[in-house]
């Protein structure tokens, strides 16, 4: 890990950034916890729009539960298989995909469980990702595949090269074109379609996430070498390069203004504007950063760091609003349900509802 006196390396285009350190752990004691379930989760839980939180058990039920705010258990689907269903997504209309080991992508009503539609996903190997736009993707038989959520057709099959070895999830950019990363610390980006490399772009280090695409079809890339890079969509040229010094291991996720947030193995979260490749600030948490940060309602992120703590940190300013100390590992970003309350699974096998405001007291 980086001490706190690392300098930049010649030549970077690290800029030092106002350092916010976050408040001692509150919560230890289950202040603020609402309920809890013994349920061992796969991935992150999710919440509809009316504060439904829709959670994957990977044993022993290996179901997709439906809890409402209180905890009170609304319904559940069997799903079967060795593993249990993969983490359930939301889509704009309410939806609720589940991917499973079937060699189906099922579309579940979200007040009843009932399948609605489904696509095939023989082989699925990745989990589902929901884009604003009503489109999702997912990785099955050594292909990246895009659904359409409004005709529930599948649009594009996209061979994925097996010698570029993508260490996590490829993702889609607004015209379909497909973004990895891997072993070699190149950007490819994949003609939807056919997988024809249209070009790649070179980061300093091997990329262990998936990128990230804005609205406007930028690509952020994170890498070991501890820089983001913010990359043209047109020909993979760099836009701007920012250092944080440490190595990269969650992916970049961009914020409801466009904002970058970015997390590092030193602790560190920064936000970067996203047309200079400034920070707007720097925050420390507790320890090193694995998960991706979750930007959240009310202008929140929620952190995760590897000491069992979650922080939630102002959008704006990097100021801590409440500090969350979890009772044993966590592995994925928490879910929101925009009245203040989030839920997130942990290595002792539970579920934990928290409701933010009173811990946001102690802060």
């Amino acid at each position: 890990m980086i001490s706190s006196r690392w300098s930049p390396p010649l030549g970077s285009s690290y800029c030092p950034v106002p350092m916010v350190q976050s408040s001692e752990p509150s919560g230890a004691d289950g202040v603020g916890v609402t309920w809890q379930k013994p349920l061992t989760i796969n991935g992150s839980p999710a919440c509809g729009q009316d504060g439904t939180v829709f959670v994957s058990d990977r044993y022993p039920e290996r179901a997709i539960h439906a809890f409402d705010e209180t905890g009170v258990e609304l319904w559940r689907k069997p799903t079967g298989g060795n593993y249990g269903p993969l983490a359930p997504k939301v889509a704009a209309d309410g939806t609720v995909l589940m991917g499973t080991g079937d060699g189906f992508v099922h579309a579940l009503d979200p007040h009843t469980g009932n399948e609605l539609w489904n696509v095939s996903a023989e082989h699925l190997s990745s989990d589902i990702t929901v884009y604003q736009d009503g489109r999702a993707s997912y990785c099955a038989d050594n292909q990246i595949v895009c659904v359409d959520l409004n005709t529930h057709k599948v649009t594009s099959n996209t061979p994925l090269p097996s010698d570029q070895e993508f260490e996590s999830d490829p993702v889609l950019g607004p015209d379909g074109t497909v973004y990895g990363g891997g072993k070699d610390g190149y950007v490819h980006a994949l003609e939807s379609g056919t997988g024809i490399e249209k070009w790649r772009a070179q980061t300093d280090g091997m990329l262990r996430n998936s990128p990230a695409v804005a609205t406007d079809g930028t690509i952020y890339a994170g890498c070991i070498g501890g820089s983001l890079h913010a990359i043209h969509p047109d020909d993979g040229s760099e836009k701007w390069k920012f250092s944080t010094g440490s190595s990269i291991l969650p992916s970049p996720v961009v914020g409801p203004d466009g904002t970058v947030f970015v997390a590092n193995s030193d602790g560190m979260v920064y936000a970067v504007d996203p047309a200079s490749g400034r920070a707007k600030w720097g925050t420390r948490v507790d320890d090193e950063i694995r998960v991706e940060p979750r930007p959240a309602d009310k202008g929140l992120l929620y952190v995760v760091a590897d000491n069992n703590t979650v922080s939630c940190l102002d959008q704006a300013t990097g100021q801590s609003k409440m500090h969350y100390q979890a009772p044993s590992y966590i592995h994925n970003p928490p879910a929101c349900d925009g009245q203040g309350n989030f839920y997130y699974g942990c290595n002792n096998g539970r579920l934990y509802a928290v409701h933010a405001s009173a811990l946001e007291a102690q802060a």
